[in-house]
């Protein structure tokens, strides 16, 4: 592992957990603080083994003005999800080609709505994501370091899915992620890292409810403390463009279900570190507030991050 700067993890934008309560459908999965540190500059070719578990438990659910919905109970989720990476020698644009496969395991405990016990698919499986990607170390920018990479994910609808069920870990759609994420590195001791995702929603057949198009930053402002550790005041931003879509219908959910804007937004903010150990071992620890959130769910999210080179 290199010596000059905290080499982490997060090669690729992944999904994390379904929003329980939001409105139907609800927004597409998205990666909500799971890569922030050094986002766009990752470790020397090879292979790697990225472990992340992320926790979230909301305080309360807000409108589409932001205001708390009141008889909404607190739920919460556990992620697991496992990444192979890798990051080839052969070099395109000037980039190295890498490629990256994802699978995860989620835990929901809704707790109960205004009409009773939410229920929850018993099995934990999400949908796979795999994508390819070209990543560019060390270039400059205004005559200082400057990494990024850009790529696209496809999550296949291969997790558990059942319409029985209120929550379920599959989301019983493909779904397509480009992102774009950058490390500068203005000085020495301090970085900026950046991660544009967005997601764009393809239904499968029989399936008429359609998410709109969702963007999602992640960002971290980096403080290095020595060789091995940093430390980061990180978050993330959602915002969802349009209406959602029921048949092809973008006024459905307003003239049937009195909903009047399915639009999603939420923004987080906290305290991160990490730390990269002499034998290859690297490890990020977060924790991040929700605040501004409409049509959505709004509370903590903490994560840890494991990144180990096969």
């Amino acid at each position: 592992m290199s010596s000059r700067i905290f080499i982490l993890i997060p090669m690729l934008s992944v999904f994390i957990i379904w929003e329980i309560y939001a409105q139907d459908p609800a927004v597409s999965s998205a990666n909500l603080g799971l890569t922030n540190m050094q986002a766009g500059r990752t470790r020397p070719p090879g292979w790697y083994y990225i472990q992340y578990l992320q926790t979230y438990n909301s305080n309360s659910r807000r409108d589409r003005s932001g205001r708390p919905i009141p008889g909404l109970s607190q739920t919460g989720s556990l992620a697991a999800i496992q990444q192979i990476a890798y990051i080839s020698k052969k070099t395109i644009a000037d980039g190295h080609l890498g490629f990256t496969v994802l699978f995860s395991a989620i835990k929901s405990d809704p707790g109960r709505g205004q009409e009773g016990t939410i229920t929850v698919n018993p099995n934990p499986i999400s949908d796979l994501v795999a994508g390819p990607f070209i990543q560019w170390y060390d270039k400059r920018l205004l005559g200082k370091p400057f990494s990024h990479r850009l790529g696209i994910n496809i999550a296949f609808p291969t997790g558990a899915f059942d319409e029985r069920f209120d929550v379920n870990p599959g989301g019983h759609r493909f779904r397509i992620f480009p992102h774009y994420e950058f490390t500068f590195t203005p000085l020495k001791i301090f970085a900026v890292s950046i991660k544009n995702n967005f997601y764009f929603s393809f239904n499968e057949l029989g399936d008429y409810n359609r998410p709109a198009v969702v963007y999602n930053m992640n960002y971290a402002f980096e403080f290095k403390i020595n060789r091995q550790l940093v430390v980061e005041a990180a978050g993330y931003y959602l915002n969802q463009f349009g209406q959602d879509k029921f048949k092809g219908d973008k006024h459905y959910y307003n003239d049937v279900l009195g909903i009047s804007d399915t639009r999603e937004r939420v923004f987080a903010a906290g305290p991160g570190m990490g730390y990269s150990f002499k034998k290859g071992l690297a490890v990020e620890l977060k924790a991040m507030w929700e605040m501004v959130a409409k049509s959505r769910a709004q509370g903590f999210r903490g994560t840890m991050v494991l990144s180990y080179p096969l």
